[in-house]
């Protein structure tokens, strides 16, 4: 009995019966590939979905992004996973190919890349970086997190964990703008940036976008010692969100969202001041 149960082990182990999935057993090394080197559009994946390379743009931050896996087959790289995420780091280097972190495989036959792809999409899912912030507020562990939620209902904002999506009045859901915003300027001069959009704009859902608060961030940033509050929210209140946002769009030089609204916080800061602020965006 002992001799045919040895017998039938490794006559199963020849036939595979005992043999776990293709992708679990391949070889594979971490490199960083150009763009321009990954095939993508293979007929087992989805097609690139703009909203989700939209969100990520937004959202971006390295951290909670993994390599992109690909199958080095025939000579070539094939994209099994990360169409969208090559597609926002493109989109953030202005439509150009960039090099990128990749776990790639060896030996995949294209059927084995399918049920790779399969295989990953069914067990995924992951948090999204709201479903990570909310997850970290919920649990009232994170000082930073705790003390950004804190200043934004001291100034009437609640504090949205729902991803992009429209905007509310008065509800912040801008969530990697408002934590990178707390990170570059500290408490102090978030609190302050927090106070000048409320008080400028009275929370209109506008102003609650990622672009528009990552503009104001820029201009406390710099201008925190020179500008008035009371002359910014003056002059800046006479235009509405709308139509700051239709001015920041017309500045088509500026490299970044960013340096787009500063300019267009600082042009009108100046109008017909006395006492104008000297241009420091570049």
């Amino acid at each position: 009995m002992k001799n045919h149960t040895k017998q039938h082990q490794s006559k199963a182990r020849r036939s595979g019966a005992e043999k776990p999935g293709p992708f679990y057993t391949v070889k594979y090394e971490y490199r960083r590939l150009n763009t321009a080197q990954l095939q993508s559009n293979q007929k087992y994946q989805r097609p690139v979905d703009p909203k989700h390379v939209r969100e990520i743009v937004e959202n971006f931050d390295p951290l909670y992004l993994d390599e992109i896996l690909v199958s080095f087959r025939d000579g070539r790289y094939y994209v099994v996973d990360g169409q969208n995420r090559i597609a926002a780091f493109k989109q953030m280097n202005r439509g150009r190919d960039c090099t990128i972190n990749c776990k790639v495989f060896r030996g995949l036959t294209y059927e084995q890349e399918a049920d790779l792809f399969h295989h990953l999409d069914s067990i995924k899912k992951k948090l999204r970086y709201c479903d990570v912030v909310r997850a970290r507020a919920e649990s009232k562990s994170d000082p930073v997190i705790v003390g950004i939620g804190k200043i934004l209902s001291r100034y009437g904002l609640a504090w949205s964990f729902s991803g992009a999506g429209s905007n509310k009045n008065s509800t912040i859901n801008a969530n990697h703008a408002i934590i990178k915003s707390h990170e570059y300027l500290g408490p102090e001069m978030f609190e302050l940036m927090i106070r000048l959009l409320v008080r400028t704009w009275g929370g209109h859902r506008d102003s609650m976008a990622a672009s528009f608060i990552k503009g104001l961030t820029l201009f406390v940033k710099l201008y925190v010692h020179d500008a008035d509050e009371e002359v910014f929210v003056k002059k800046l209140s006479a235009a509405s969100p709308v139509e700051i946002k239709s001015m920041a769009r017309a500045e088509v030089s500026a490299p970044r969202d960013d340096i787009k609204y500063a300019r267009v916080f600082l042009s009108r800061y100046n109008f017909r001041s006395t006492n104008r602020l000297d241009y420091r965006l570049e």
